[in-house]
């Protein structure tokens, strides 16, 4: 491949990737936890922070009987431009 078909591949990979990025959360969407900040939310519990697609949002609250864990896939809802995690499967293959 010559340079410029690869850099023009390249330049269409990366639009790409930025309009899926910037694209609107759906409601419902299993993202990661990436991120604990311990005891840091106004209630003395922990901030967690998720990435979904390469993006990384801040979860605005989860269910008292969930511990987040770095690294647990979750369902997060998007609601009124606030982010909860709804639950953490379990028993995925």
């Amino acid at each position: 491949m010559d340079a410029a078909l690869e850099a023009a591949a390249i330049r269409y990979a990366d639009s790409i990737s930025a309009r899926i990025a910037e694209a609107a959360l759906p409601a419902r969407f299993k993202a990661e936890i990436s991120a604990i900040s311990v005891g840091t939310a106004r209630d003395g519990n922990n901030v967690v922070t998720v990435t979904y697609r390469s993006r990384t949002l801040v979860v605005n609250g989860y269910n008292r009987n969930y511990t987040p864990v770095i690294g647990h896939s979750v369902i997060c809802e998007h609601l009124d431009a606030q982010i909860f995690i709804a639950y953490s499967p379990v028993g995925q293959p």
